[in-house]
């Protein structure tokens, strides 16, 4: 198995048998991958928090095929003040729905990738002045 290191966002997270998990990862050189995370359900995993939405990290992977195994990872930003309330969480969802949708699979957008983390980081930062407009017309 080679081993490759990435900078990513997590985009959801599948639960796959008792102790591991499904991560679809948003990276900045590979687009998207799904990544597979064992042992991150158990309480004791010290990888629990790596696989939470939103969170940008940096980890280390082993490739087999098309799937990537988790071996390492850290937190770059884990955007907690985002999962406060139901209008961030919704905001944040729809960002990433966004990226999904206009993404070609197989196709790198480093742009789509560094825009949604500075919109994702700006969200976060100002998570309790969050206003949303609407138009009276």
């Amino acid at each position: 198995m080679d081993t490759y290191n990435f900078k990513g966002l997590v985009f959801r997270s599948v639960d796959y048998g008792d102790t591991s998990k499904i991560v679809t990862v948003l990276t900045e050189d590979k687009g998207f991958i799904s990544l597979m995370a064992r042992g991150v359900k158990n309480p004791k995993s010290k990888k629990q928090n790596l696989v939470a939405s939103f969170t940008e990290i940096y980890f280390e992977a082993n490739r087999s095929g098309d799937f990537y195994y988790l071996k390492d990872g850290e937190i770059i930003n884990d955007n907690l003040n985002l999962r406060q309330g139901l209008i961030n969480i919704y905001l944040g969802q729809l960002f990433l729905d966004i990226v999904e949708r206009t993404s070609i699979k197989d196709q790198v957008e480093k742009d789509h990738y560094s825009l949604l983390v500075k919109a994702l980081s700006t969200l976060n930062d100002n998570s309790n002045n969050c206003l949303l407009y609407t138009s009276d017309a």
